[in-house]
């Protein structure tokens, strides 16, 4: 096991979300070695299950804001992020996700523990039929941005099959720019880096990794871990 500071986990959902209770099982399970922290963020009116879930969370220790009117995402997610206490990781999840058997937190740490990449994301697994993909198949599309001067950065799509990956501590992973929604971010990303709070929910994923590339962090993806998108929930 990689020996590691606390990990912060950041979550932004919405009352009727029912998959949030996958998710937070998968965490108990998948961080069970690691010290963790969830920070989440919600919206009234609560039904009665969660705000019986969130008192028990922060029973527990664990942060959790529950906004009086629906909130944008990049807004819920920088406020998370002002909340951190001492943690060294942030792993920023969706709350259809679920971190099962095929996920590796070691894996992502170790890619971490190089001193040039900053971030770290792994590759996802379509469950239940959406965004264009059969049940079962994987997902990586990664990308590398190119900034060029006076000109609207490019982004890049290589084929997930035509990355090199290259190995560390035997764990495979390939530098680039833009990747899927599960990133786990050494903290001092966000000592530069935030959500932009003009944008409410398009487009802000895409510009959250434009603007950690802007700012010199590098990040890397692993085939050696796998999250579900769980779209059957």
């Amino acid at each position: 096991m990689i020996k590691t500071e606390s990990i912060a986990v950041i979550i932004k959902t919405t009352p009727e979300r029912f998959s949030l209770k996958w998710l937070l099982l998968s965490i108990e399970h998948a961080l069970s070695k690691h010290k963790c922290r969830l920070y989440i963020a919600d919206e009234n009116p609560l039904p009665e299950w969660k705000q019986q879930l969130y008192d028990e969370l922060m029973a527990k220790g664990h942060h959790v804001k529950i906004w009086e009117k629906p909130v944008a995402v990049t807004i819920a997610r920088n406020d998370l992020i002002s909340s951190l206490r001492e943690e060294a990781f942030v792993l920023r999840v969706d709350d259809d996700f679920e971190l099962g058997g095929e996920f590796n937190i070691d894996a992502m740490l170790t890619v971490l523990q190089q001193d040039d990449i900053d971030f770290c994301c792994d590759v996802e697994r379509q469950i239940g039929e959406g965004k264009g993909r059969g049940s079962g198949s994987l997902r990586a599309d990664s990308s590398l941005i190119d900034f060029q001067a006076n000109r609207p950065p490019k982004i890049k799509r290589i084929a997930d099959g035509a990355w090199r990956f290259k190995k560390v501590d035997g764990v495979r992973f390939a530098k680039a720019d833009y990747m899927r929604n599960l990133i786990l971010l050494k903290r001092h990303c966000f000592e530069n880096v935030k959500w932009n709070e003009k944008l409410i929910f398009s487009g802000e994923h895409a510009d959250f990794y434009l603007a950690l590339k802007k700012a010199g962090f590098q990040g890397a993806f692993t085939p050696d871990s796998i999250h579900l998108h769980r779209d059957d929930l």
